[in-house]
């Protein structure tokens, strides 16, 4: 589901659709910021979706950053798969429970006790296929 305030809806992965699918929200939320990290992030929302769709997918606006929260069920704070958040200058996948992910190059970022992340900075690191078996 993608759900923002109002609506929500099954989000499925379309495999070269690239950009067109993404929510005219997230569009719109991602207008302030750089062009080359409006495409980062949906460039990663992309492989996001190609991994683990169909997939209830969150998206919602924090301050300067937006973050696009995924989960197999409804309950994504409590059983998310990942999360994107969109920053100023990169843009982070994020494994709620990193620490137990397989990470044989080490891609995982992050000294606390769960959660792991991975920097995109860019378009090259969408295509690397360490990234694509961490969401598996």
């Amino acid at each position: 589901m993608v759900q923002y305030p109002g609506k929500e809806r099954l989000t499925d992965s379309m495999p070269g659709s690239r950009h067109d699918n993404a929510p005219a929200e997230l569009i719109e939320f991602l207008a302030k910021h750089d062009p080359v990290i409006h495409s980062l992030a949906l460039g990663l929302r992309q492989v996001v979706l190609d991994a683990i769709a169909p997939c209830h997918e969150y998206i919602f606006q924090m301050r300067s950053k937006v973050v696009l929260l995924y989960g197999a069920t409804a309950r994504i704070m409590a059983d998310g798969i990942c999360q994107i958040a969109i920053l100023r200058h990169h843009v982070t996948l994020v494994f709620p429970d990193g620490i137990s992910l397989e990470d044989p190059t080490r891609m995982l970022r992050g000294t606390g006790r769960i959660m792991r992340h991975v920097r995109v900075m860019a378009s090259s690191d969408l295509a690397r296929p360490e990234l694509r078996s961490l969401l598996r």
